[in-house]
């Protein structure tokens, strides 16, 4: 399927070089971008569970020693969320 976008110059410059150095061309090099960063939809649960290990969401903070009551901690983090200066 033919796709056409507009890219600014500096754009269509830093997809050739990131394409050069996969040794593609830069359709190949944007088509496996596309197809490798985006994940299928609708996903199931098991399928969004191993996504979420894969991309390294799930234990993140598992070596964080300052969190110890994680509930406790989120709510603090979604107080302070709500309560900042946006300005």
């Amino acid at each position: 399927m033919p796709l056409t976008i507009d890219l600014t110059p500096e754009e269509e410059a830093r997809l050739k070089a990131l394409a050069q150095a996969e040794g593609v061309d830069v359709a190949e090099y944007v088509r496996r971008q596309l197809l490798t960063s985006a994940p299928k939809r609708p996903m199931t649960p098991a399928e969004m569970l191993d996504y979420w290990q894969q991309i390294g969401v799930l234990g993140a903070w598992a070596d964080r020693e300052d969190i110890g009551d994680t509930e406790e901690f989120a709510e603090e983090l979604r107080r302070q969320a709500n309560t900042r200066d946006w300005e």
